[in-house]
Formats: structure tokens, C-alpha cells, sequence
């Protein structure tokens, strides 16, 4: 597609998503990490049956769809693994309303990346024969798998758009979000090889932003397009993954993003042409295909 239409198609592809992605800016009240003491980032779940289980299972440098620095999950070691099912068991039990501060969020995105790899884990132990090449194949007519149930979390079953929307980006208003929940897909963050703790919360969330935006072939990317038939167009463009797109708003934005995005970016001159150039913004293809390890 020649760049010069590309924004006409990501508006209709923004409209589209807008229909099953719920707004939440405008939402009152929202929280903030910065809104809390170091002295009350602490903790009273156990996160470390899954801290094992991410350590033992997951591996970082692959590459699927022509995506490098994928991390990698085994789903067939972490189905055996009888610490995976005594942490979907913590999950199930714990008091969620007494979750408070930094600990409520950590422990919600980890359960977001639990319970995806959950619904992985529970299709391949009834189809041995036939593991998943996608998530998305795990939808069915009139319910995407984000829709259905996943799991059970403080005595209630929730779906993955749940967690992701009630719980996370209705409740907090950290962009960051979006760079620590993954979907066992190539193009997600990738799935960190640690859990989330609220003692390190803040630098974990911006480690996995650092992360993500440092990858050029999903997260971020800055290069040059030369103008259509000499009527002008061509500069910088900003490629950036398409939950930027989808997910806009969160991020305060399209037009945003150039202000956002560089805190996190480590190569100095490409901050400096994000910053003083403004460069139009352009989306990575989405690759679902499932994050695993050969």
C-alpha cells in the first residue's frame, strides 16, 4: 500500500477496533503509580510459584514471522509444570478486594499472562495432536477468545478482555500496560521471564517499555519515504506497533505518540528525530502467530 493512503486505512482499521475496545480516558478517578509511595509499593501474594514457572519456561532471543528478540514459551513444559497449576489455584483464592496500590496492578497483569497461557495449556492437553499456530484459533463464532473464560480469579471466571478492561486500563491509567500483557503472539511485548511484584513495579513496567520499543521489527522503527510524483510527502516516518493504533487513546492519542514514545527509546539520535522531527506515524503488520519455543 503506497504511504500516502496508509492513514485513510488506519482510520477505518481504528473504527473497527473501536467497537470492542471499550474508552476509557475520559474515565474519573483512574489511578496512577506515581500517585503512591515507595513505602506502600509492597506485597502480600505469593507471586514466586509463577516467578518459577516464567524462569523455567521462558526464553528470550527467538524469532518467529520474521519477528527477532521474541521471547519464547515452552506451553508443553508449563503444562507439566505442577507450579503452574498451583499458581492458577493462588489466583482462584486470593481476596482481590484487598489488593491495594502497586500490588493490584501487578497482580493483574499477571494474571492476564497466566490465564493466556492457560487457555493455550487447556486447548493442547485435549488436542495433543494438533497445538495452536494462533490464539485466534481458539475463537469461535461469535466469541473471540478474548471473550471467553480463561480461568477463575478471587472466586470469579473471567475472559482475557475482562482483566484487560475492567481490571487494568479502567482502573489504572498507566499506557505501560500495554507493554507488560501479552497474548502469546509474535508481535506482543514479550512475555517477561519474571513475575511482576509491586516492590519493583515501576522499574519493571518501564524495563518491558524499554524492551518493546528497542525492537525494530515490532515495537518501534524510524525510517525514511520518498515523496509520490514529486507532489511532496516523503520524510521521516515513525513505525510503531499497532496497538498504538488500537489502543490510541490510552497513550493520549495518535498525535501523542511522538512525545510518549522516546523516553524509552535508547538510540540518542533516533530520540532527537523523534522529538524535534515529529515524524508521521505508520503500524507494523500484527503477526498472531503463537510465541512458542521449538
Amino acid at each position: 500500500m503506497l504511504d500516502l493512503f496508509k492513514p485513510v486505512y488506519y482510520s477505518l482499521e481504528k473504527s473497527v477496533a473501536a467497537k470492542s475496545i471499550p474508552a476509557v480516558h475520559e474515565i474519573l478517578g483512574r489511578k496512577k503509580l506515581a500517585d503512591f509511595n515507595d513505602s506502600t509499593l509492597t506485597g502480600t501474594v505469593d507471586h514466586s510459584k509463577w516467578d518459577g514457572v516464567l524462569k523455567r519456561h521462558v526464553k528470550m532471543d527467538g524469532t518467529v514471522d520474521g519477528i527477532t528478540n521474541v521471547s519464547l514459551v515452552d506451553y508443553n513444559g508449563i503444562s507439566q509444570d505442577v507450579e503452574f497449576g498451583a499458581y492458577l489455584n493462588i489466583l482462584e483464592h486470593t481476596d482481590v478486594t484487598s489488593l491495594a496500590h502497586a500490588e493490584e496492578l501487578a497482580f493483574w497483569i499477571n494474571a492476564y499472562n497466566a490465564l493466556c497461557i492457560n487457555l493455550v495449556v487447556q486447548h493442547e492437553r485435549i488436542h495433543r495432536d494438533s497445538p495452536l499456530t494462533s490464539i485466534n484459533n481458539l475463537s469461535e463464532k461469535g466469541k473471540p477468545v478474548w471473550d471467553k473464560i480463561a480461568g477463575v480469579v478471587g472466586g470469579q471466571e473471567v475472559s482475557l478482555n475482562h482483566v484487560e478492561h475492567e481490571r487494568l486500563r479502567k482502573v489504572w491509567d498507566e499506557p505501560a500496560i500495554h507493554g507488560c500483557i501479552v497474548c502469546a503472539s509474535a508481535s506482543c511485548p514479550n512475555l517477561r521471564d519474571e513475575a511482576f511484584v509491586a516492590s519493583q513495579l515501576k522499574e519493571q513496567m518501564r524495563d518491558q517499555m524499554k524492551d518493546w520499543m528497542n525492537n525494530d521489527t515490532k515495537g518501534l522503527k524510524l525510517y525514511q519515504v520518498r515523496g509520490v510524483f514529486g507532489f511532496g510527502g516523503g520524510g521521516n516516518r515513525l513505525q510503531a506497533s499497532r496497538i498504538f493504533l488500537w489502543f490510541s487513546e490510552d497513550f493520549g492519542g495518535l498525535e501523542a505518540l511522538n512525545k510518549w514514545i522516546p523516553q524509552f527509546v535508547a538510540d540518542d539520535g533516533m530520540k532527537q528525530s523523534i522529538i524535534e522531527g515529529s515524524p508521521a506515524v505508520r503500524f507494523f503488520d500484527y503477526s498472531w502467530k503463537i510465541n512458542r519455543a521449538r
